[in-house]
């Protein structure tokens, strides 16, 4: 299993429960707050506690994860634009990881093309 590491990272914990801090107060608010239920399942003044239990129970990525072992030509990215792992001879990534950012869209026609130019390089090497 691939730990994504959710919260770990700097102030993680902190940005989602002003996220969620403002949730409340957008469902708390008039208009809103007679044509919805209660948001996230939380009370209205929730503490850091409760709102740091709810987040770390509910972090979780609805979408197609992307971008963890970036393509690009500096330093730091893992995968070079000929989709080769630096540093391991004969190993190439082709799937959304290489994305150097999240699509705004589903993966799925990214990384078709992906694959299709991954298949021109392999075939022409």
């Amino acid at each position: 299993m691939v730990d994504p590491a959710y919260l770990t990272a700097g102030d993680d914990a902190a940005r989602l429960r002003a996220g969620a801090r403002a949730v409340l107060r957008l469902f708390g608010a008039k208009p809103l707050a007679d044509v919805t239920e209660a948001a996230l399942d939380l009370p209205a003044r929730a503490t850091d506690e409760e709102l740091d239990s709810y987040i770390a129970a509910a972090a979780n990525t609805y979408w197609h994860p992307a971008g963890t072992a970036r393509m690009g030509t500096d330093g730091d990215a893992v995968v070079g634009p000929d989709l080769r792992v630096r540093g391991v001879a004969g190993l190439h990534v082709v799937d959304a990881s290489v994305f150097p950012a999240v699509p705004r869209a589903n993966t799925q026609a990214s990384v078709i093309a992906l694959a299709e130019r991954a298949a021109d390089l392999l075939r022409d090497r």
